[in-house]
């Protein structure tokens, strides 16, 4: 998700490892000829909703976190114009299938990447 108006981008917490300029949106942008502006690093996404208002950058950022964000600042939520859908899977060997501490883990995993970020349901 993309928020805020148009121009360069911020680079958002988590997007690049080990100090690294460019990340996975990067690499699938340069499939298409594209290539990011980052005006700016951010160490982290509660620095969003001041960088975005006061400038005419934008971010990407999840979907989930882009809407914690307009939920609390006057900042457009804009869908990216390309599919980043990512596949997000879990692996673990057979001999813990199942193990009842295993299992647990494993649902509050799912769970938590399957929750409304806005709901204030508990997990556990």
């Amino acid at each position: 998700m993309g928020c805020g108006p148009r121009g360069s981008s911020l680079n958002p917490p988590g997007s690049t490892l080990k100090g690294a300029t460019t990340g996975a949106l990067d690499r699938i942008l340069v499939d298409f000829g594209l290539k990011r502006r980052i005006a700016l690093f951010i160490a982290t996404y509660l620095a969003v909703p001041a960088a975005v208002a006061a400038s005419d950058l934008i971010a990407t950022v999840p979907r989930r976190i882009a809407e914690q964000i307009a939920a609390n600042a006057a900042i457009a939520i804009t869908p990216l114009p390309i599919d980043f859908a990512t596949t997000v899977s879990m692996a673990w060997h057979r001999r813990s299938t199942g193990d009842p501490a295993q299992s647990w883990f494993r649902t509050l995993l799912t769970d938590a990447a399957t929750a409304d970020p806005l709901s204030n349901r508990r997990m556990g």
